[in-house]
């Protein structure tokens, strides 16, 4: 299940709503203010996988050959 990510517009708090993708609430409830007075936060996301740095590859995305200052 997908957590989604909202803000209150009244004290501010930022706070996460776990539900099933097609359950997806429009204005949960503020953990802090319980008020509804609330709007979605669009966060970005990374997957790490063999390029990711600090991978038992030895490699990231900018040299492939792991020699570059950030994978070394």
């Amino acid at each position: 299940m997908p957590y989604y990510e909202y803000r209150c517009r009244d004290c501010g708090q930022r706070f996460e709503v776990r539900a099933p993708m097609n359950a997806k609430p429009e204005h949960p409830a503020c953990s802090h203010c319980h008020r509804t007075n609330t709007q979605p936060v669009y966060s970005t996301f990374a997957i790490g996988g063999a390029g990711a740095k600090g991978s038992s590859s030895g490699s990231c995305a900018t040299c492939s050959g792991g020699s570059c200052s950030t994978c070394h």
